[in-house]
């Protein structure tokens, strides 16, 4: 996630510094588009909530949100900026490696060391001396019928 945020950052800012006719001063939009377009792609079935008045699947949220900007009379443009951000990351993270090809937005090894020393996320997993399976038996092992003596 924090990679993701680098990635879409940089990606953000390079296009504001390019395009500067796109007026994108502030990248927070797009930013939250790029996290809604990755969202809406990993989690496709998934129902969503407009506003509590009408439910979509998240399939269309960005899309529907991007209708929504338009509706208000809003700039759709760096809207859309973020849309493209976000399908960049999704293909070069999801779609590519599932066709065979490199990842190449593989996170490096000291963003998840970081990461880990600010306390980020999920805690380390403890490492178990009791093997791993189904634990609600673990007793002497007498089998039924058996006499104790």
């Amino acid at each position: 996630m924090v990679y993701m945020l680098m990635f879409g950052g940089a990606c953000l800012t390079a296009v504001s510094l390019l395009i500067p006719s796109l007026g994108m001063s502030f990248c927070a939009a797009p930013l939250i588009f790029m996290l809604i377009y990755v969202y809406s792609r990993n989690f496709p079935q998934q129902n969503a909530s407009i506003y509590g008045l009408f439910t979509i699947q998240t399939f269309y949220l960005p899309f529907a949100f991007l209708g929504i900007t338009v509706v208000l009379g809003g700039d759709p443009i760096p809207d859309i900026v973020g849309m493209v951000v976000g399908h960049l990351y999704w293909f070069l993270t999801e779609l590519y490696p599932a066709q065979g090809g490199r990842n190449f937005l593989q996170t490096p090894d000291w963003v998840k060391q970081v990461v880990a020393n600010l306390g980020i996320g999920p805690p380390p997993r403890p490492v178990d001396s009791v093997p791993q399976g189904f634990s609600a038996f673990r007793g002497s092992g007498r089998r039924l019928g058996e006499h104790q003596e």
